[in-house]
């Protein structure tokens, strides 16, 4: 759980930077840089893995779901939702026609896959209790942040300072996507980590 724990943080961490840098000034460059085409197709791509590493396991480790095949299929429809939105987006919307309302109602469609695919997988790792604590329940408040920045940016209100205040709240998702990741990395981890920060305390004092 450690490397997809971390893959998680890592893309919701990237996906907070627009929010951070919009406080910044001369930040253009960057911006640019993360907006990229390469970024975004690494983050993808260690999306995909980091959903992988959760479904199935590394090395000794299990994966958050169990054996649930439905739990993992899940897991795996999270990491390829984007790619496939990607993709679908840039297919339908580059060969239709004048009139894009059929076009764009399926490419709105498509933003359906990442929530349901979280939601199922929610509900997989709360059944499963490989993990415990805050870690069983957490994806359940991802799932839960789709859900409303979807529902949120779907409104049809052309409100200047509505969009202005999404542009926080959208925010919501990617912090509580960071939150999972960490909580995943650490998960079974807590005591140890206890154990090594006292020791770098005690070794702190004695050289103070």
């Amino acid at each position: 759980m450690l490397l997809g724990g971390v893959g998680l943080a890592v893309v919701g961490l990237r996906e907070l930077l627009p929010f951070v840098l919009n406080w910044m000034s001369d930040t253009s460059g960057l911006e640019s840089v993360i907006r990229s085409g390469p970024a975004q197709g690494l983050q993808l791509i260690v999306l995909l893995a980091s959903c992988v590493v959760l479904a199935f396991g590394w090395r000794k480790e299990t994966g958050i779901v169990g054996t649930s095949v439905l739990g993992r299929a899940a897991l795996l429809l999270v990491g390829l939702a984007f790619p496939i939105q990607a993709l679908a987006s840039w297919a339908v919307l580059r060969g239709a026609p004048s009139d894009t309302g059929p076009a764009l109602l399926f490419v709105t469609a498509l933003n359906l896959l990442p929530i349901a695919g979280m939601s199922v997988a929610a509900v997989a790792v709360a059944r499963r209790r490989v993990v415990e604590g805050f870690a069983r329940w957490v994806l359940i408040g991802v799932a839960a942040a789709e859900l409303l920045t979807f529902v949120l940016t779907s409104i049809p209100i052309t409100n200047q300072g509505y969009w202005a205040a999404m542009f926080y709240i959208t925010a919501i998702l990617p912090a509580t996507l960071a939150i999972a990741g960490v909580t995943y990395a650490f998960s079974g981890r807590s005591a140890a980590v206890r154990r090594q920060a006292r020791t770098i305390y005690s070794q702190w004092r004695l050289t103070t």
